[in-house]
């Protein structure tokens, strides 16, 4: 074999092995993105959560609501921009998430007040759950 097909052979099966890890290391942390065990409401998610959490309050649309954000999961390659983020309204129940909150465009843009957020404890989180209504386990 010439020496240029060689270096060709190695090269390009370099390149593959490298974009073939990168692709499954995307889509291994695109399996640690939905909520952690299906959990829809704040109370179970905070109890399936076993990474830091940094929990904020804001307003939107005369409705208060919480955004929680996870540490990223380091997994290979994988490169995100930002944290998860999903947001709990008032009850408890969570209706919104996102797996990359530094390129989620959709997300931002329907969470407009998502800038004057306040920072909360994870007990005060809990205790901003309205008892008896849906959401609370």
């Amino acid at each position: 074999m010439p020496k240029n097909v060689k270096e060709y052979v190695l090269v390009s099966g370099f390149l593959f092995c490298a974009i073939f890890y990168w692709a499954n290391s995307e889509w291994r942390y695109a399996q640690l993105l939905p909520p952690p065990g299906g959990a829809t409401n704040l109370v179970s998610f905070l109890r399936a959560q076993h990474d830091q959490l940094f929990i904020q309050q804001f307003a939107q649309d005369g409705q208060r609501y919480l955004i929680v954000k996870r540490l990223v999961p380091k997994v290979g390659f994988s490169l995100p921009s930002g944290p998860p983020a999903y947001i709990f309204n008032e009850p408890g129940t969570l209706v919104d998430w996102t797996g990359d909150f530094g390129e989620a465009t959709r997300f931002l843009q329907k969470w407009t007040n998502l800038s004057e957020a306040k920072e909360i404890s994870i007990e005060a989180a809990k205790a901003f759950v309205t008892q008896g209504k849906p959401g609370v386990p």
